[in-house]
């Protein structure tokens, strides 16, 4: 039985540890958005776990070697096609949860475009491996892994680049725009999920015709690094309350994509503060351009979070009167709960829309 050189120990480690890590944040996102009801925390669950599998082909012909001494049969070019399968519904899930965040009007007709070409993509990638995909198989069976690259001189190669290329375009003009006219830990977040999306795809088109080496851990490591940036965007953390003078203090938990809980009490002060400093009531942010101001108790909101209240309840965080007349409403009910009132920020997706 031929052993692994060391190029052959490094490929085949560092894709597993990108699958297997890939993998259980994946599985824990898609467990934190049944807890929360979070549907698009859900599909970044996904899309993060597609991500890893896109080292599938590695993986299989890792275990291949190390269980039987020889190189996985490739005849059919299963070795590729195991991990070429899952970067267009890689491409199509990111598609879908940046449309969602910057709510474009054009979501619907762009999911339309990437569906039809993920589709197109995968007919000439089965029909024609050989031809979408360079395989380069080791001098000695089992002295390495088998090495497989995107041909972007074919078809497939093609339209795999387009989608890629204007995704990543997309979220240079989408997704950082809006992070522009976000505020606080909002704007910190969206910011930190585009460049993860950005580092995310530019490493895996790099993995896509980079040769097994050193410079392999390299590129894995970015991989790995960009999951990181897309958690750390994705996941709770507290920020400071507004320093105000409350009968109950207020704690404020950031998420990019958790439902907006009422408190069960705001005080006068607290309404009078925020409307003086032109504070909005739900996210904290600033509320100058754009407010919508209650009739009947003067509370002050920016026109992201009224719009999202329209969506949940349609009634004043305050007085629970009515904010859109057109629209159907649920009164409040108060929760008795021993501990401090907590307000999450909104799911951007779904409710904070422009």
């Amino acid at each position: 039985m031929l052993m692994l050189s060391f190029d052959g120990w490094v490929d085949g480690i560092s894709a597993t540890l990108v699958l297997f890590i890939s993998a259980i944040l994946g599985i824990y996102m898609i467990t934190q958005s049944i807890k929360t009801n979070a549907r698009l925390l859900k599909y970044c669950g996904y899309l993060f776990i597609t991500g890893g599998l896109m080292f599938l082909g590695v993986f299989y012909d890792f275990i291949v070697v190390l269980s039987t001494g020889d190189n996985a049969n490739n005849i059919h070019g299963i070795v590729g096609l195991l991990s070429y399968v899952w970067p267009p519904i890689t491409l199509l899930l990111s598609m879908y949860v940046v449309t969602e965040l910057v709510n474009t009007k054009y979501k619907f007709l762009l999911m339309i475009i990437y569906f039809l070409l993920t589709i197109s993509l995968y007919v000439i990638l089965f029909i024609d491996p050989w031809g979408s995909l360079i395989f380069i198989n080791p001098e000695s069976p089992g002295d390495s892994l088998i090495d497989f690259q995107s041909n972007f001189l074919s078809l497939a190669g093609i339209l795999l680049l387009i989608m890629a290329l204007s995704y990543l375009i997309f979220i240079g003009t989408g997704l950082l725009f809006k992070s522009f006219s976000s505020e606080g830990i909002l704007r910190k977040k969206i910011r930190t999920f585009a460049i993860g999306q950005y580092l995310l795809n530019i490493f895996s088109m790099i993995e896509g015709w980079t040769t097994p080496g050193m410079t392999i851990i390299l590129i894995r490591a970015g991989l790995l690094f960009s999951f990181w940036l897309l958690y750390l965007a994705l996941r709770e953390e507290p920020e400071k309350p507004v320093k105000i003078p409350l009968e109950k203090e207020i704690k404020v938990e950031g998420d990019l994509f958790r439902i907006t809980k009422r408190p069960d009490i705001i005080t006068e002060e607290e309404v009078s503060f925020h409307k003086e400093k032109k504070i909005c009531l739900v996210c904290k942010g600033n509320a100058v351009k754009f407010t919508y101001i209650c009739p009947e108790c003067d509370a002050l909101y920016c026109q992201n979070c009224a719009q999202a209240l329209i969506e949940i309840e349609n009634v004043c965080w305050v007085c629970d009167s009515q904010i859109d007349d057109s629209k159907p409403f649920t009164p409040y009910k108060k929760e008795m709960k021993e501990s401090k009132p907590i307000i999450k920020e909104d799911n951007l997706s779904e409710k904070l829309k422009k």
